[in-house]
């Protein structure tokens, strides 16, 4: 039996302009966000079997997990593998940290390793499912790069393009309310004209300058005018602006923060559940 163990970032992304194409490996999100030290580790170990079957468990538990399945179905293909996919998530799901894609992702970079398939047929996999089970748009691409990103143009390399800007700081995020279905956001039509007019308006203004503080502000311009934030949400980043600079998670009931790190943890804490982060500089990476 052969094992493998993969780290993948979380994602916070700060704006985003869904993008739709009839190539899915187009298809995903012009924006920007945060890759985080916290993420999804997963450690995927194969069996020769007479038929295809694929075990994924989170946090020990078995889970039905449908976009890990999906992405580890399309590196597959007709191998019957027995594949056992182990999963240690530090971060919550459908909160905003892009979770379902690092579980995808990692998990897929794992079962690639080895089977000796080309990494760029990992990225396809996993993007597709994160696409095709409607769970987030541009998370799978940010999380290849790491880092701070703009997603100048959506999909996964080369289709997609990134451009990173730098930042080396402390992360504070704050999970405050229920989880958010990111694909009743996505369906909602509504609500997707002021993301596609907001996200595009802040996209091009970070790409005209684009610097770690801009970032920010523009992510806060977007939560403000997209109006998806919750009024619990909105009255925690008006208690950290004293300490620094604060804005929502796309799309979860959460916020991130810079600035007088111990100050905003302090502050937040009176709003929910808080973590205190690097940002992840190298995207998706072996661990063993």
């Amino acid at each position: 039996m052969k094992k493998a163990t993969v780290f993948a970032p979380g994602h916070i992304s700060g704006f985003f302009q869904p993008i739709y194409h009839e190539n899915i490996y187009q298809t995903g999100s012009r924006g920007a966000g945060i890759n985080l030290s916290s993420g999804a580790t997963s450690t995927v170990q194969i069996d020769n079997g007479a038929e295809q079957k694929i075990d994924v468990f989170y946090q020990k538990k078995r889970q039905k997990a449908d976009v890990v399945t999906y992405a580890i179905r399309e590196l597959l293909k007709e191998r019957t593998f027995h594949v056992v996919v182990d999963i240690c998530i530090d971060l919550p799901i459908s909160q905003g940290f892009g979770i379902s894609a690092a579980s995808a992702l990692s998990s897929s970079y794992a079962l690639a390793t080895l089977l000796q398939i080309p990494y760029e047929n990992v990225y396809m996999a996993a993007h597709k499912a994160e696409i095709v089970m409607k769970t987030g748009l541009g998370d799978v691409a940010a999380e290849i790069a790491g880092g701070v990103e703009i997603r100048k143009k959506p999909g996964i390399p080369p289709w997609g393009q990134i451009e990173k800007i730098a930042g080396e700081r402390k992360i504070v995020i704050c999970t405050i309310d229920k989880k958010i279905s990111t694909s009743d956001i996505l369906n909602n039509t509504d609500i997707q004209k002021r993301v596609q007019l907001f996200g595009k308006k802040c996209t091009d203004a970070l790409i005209s300058n684009p610097t770690f503080e801009n970032f920010f502000q523009l992510s806060t311009d977007f939560t403000y005018n997209s109006k998806l934030a919750s009024e619990k949400v909105l009255e925690a980043m008006d208690a950290v602006k004293p300490f620094g600079m604060c804005s929502m998670c796309m799309l979860g009931n959460t916020v991130f923060s810079v600035g007088k790190t111990e100050k905003i943890i302090d502050v937040l804490s009176e709003y929910g559940t808080v973590q205190k982060c690097d940002i992840d500089q190298h995207g998706v990476q072996i661990l063993k």
